[in-house]
């Protein structure tokens, strides 16, 4: 029992993303803009469940986060993360930070639960934006228009969304196996 639990988180746990000039893909099958997270013997509303549960404990305003949401099928919501980017360093070592404005969907389904990304706002300055793609050589984009990373902008950001998936993971394998005996 021990370990197949061991190898079930293990399956989870090797889903990542990767930053690619064409966009955020599965790091492996990048003709997937999405994860494909493997719970066997779940069930799709013990999936919802426990994702709803994570969102409702790890968000500030999970009201205000849900976008969408069909029970036991489908949830939709809005994350913002501060200072997720690390842009550069000023003059005096301060730190110029990029925030993101995500639109996250998880689809749920016998066994499986298919997590998108839908959407990626790059904020700086608490109001401007920039694109994912850099348009001009004096403004901010995670890679340039030849396909190159910007500094190590694709890492950070694999870093936050794959962080992101893992706290998930581990938050709804917890959830099957914690005792709730307390």
């Amino acid at each position: 029992m021990v370990l197949l639990l061991v190898l079930t988180c293990g399956e989870a746990y090797a889903q990542k993303f990767m930053a690619l000039p064409t966009g955020v893909r599965d790091a492996d099958n990048i003709d997937n803009s999405f994860l494909v997270l493997s719970f066997p013997d779940k069930t799709p509303k013990e999936l919802y469940e426990a994702t709803n549960k994570f969102i409702q404990m790890s968000y500030v305003n999970p009201n205000n986060a849900i976008r969408g949401n069909i029970e036991g099928k489908y949830i939709k919501v809005t994350t913002y993360a501060s200072n997720a980017i690390l842009l550069q360093k000023g003059v005096f070592g301060e730190p110029y930070y990029a925030d993101l404005r995500l639109l996250l969907s998880f689809e749920f389904r016998e066994g499986r639960m298919k997590f998108d990304i839908e959407q990626i706002n790059f904020l700086y300055n608490k109001s401007e934006s920039f694109d994912y793609i850099r348009v001009a050589a004096l403004s901010w984009g995670i890679f340039d228009k030849k396909g190159m990373p910007v500094k190590d902008f694709n890492v950070q950001l694999e870093n936050y969304l794959n962080t992101y998936v893992n706290s998930l993971i581990s938050f709804i394998n917890k959830e099957f196996t914690v005792d709730d005996d307390w």
